[in-house]
């Protein structure tokens, strides 16, 4: 059975850290579903798939330059998402 990097903090991290790290991935899961389908689609793509731009553009049928606009308005995106301070409610 595989296990998850993020359930086993490391030895030395503080509950603070702990707590921290587990807020950030939170607004990173949160930024990442606000996103425009095709912005999320390009960022995965990039992300996780390891595609370069060219080959973005070629799985979802569009032209080099908006695979690469798709991508950058993502990362800017959430960049400004992970940056603004945790709600506190």
């Amino acid at each position: 059975m595989p296990l998850e990097p993020e359930a086993h903090s490391d030895p030395g991290e503080t509950p603070e850290m702990t707590t921290e790290r587990s807020l950030a991935r939170e607004r990173l899961e949160a930024a990442l579903n606000d996103l425009p389908e095709e912005q999320r689609d390009a960022f995965l793509l990039h992300e996780e798939g390891g595609l370069t731009i060219d080959q973005i553009a070629a799985v979802t049928d569009c032209n080099r330059e908006t695979a690469k606009s798709r991508l950058r308005y993502a990362i800017n995106k959430l960049r400004a998402a992970i940056d603004e301070p945790a709600q506190t409610s």
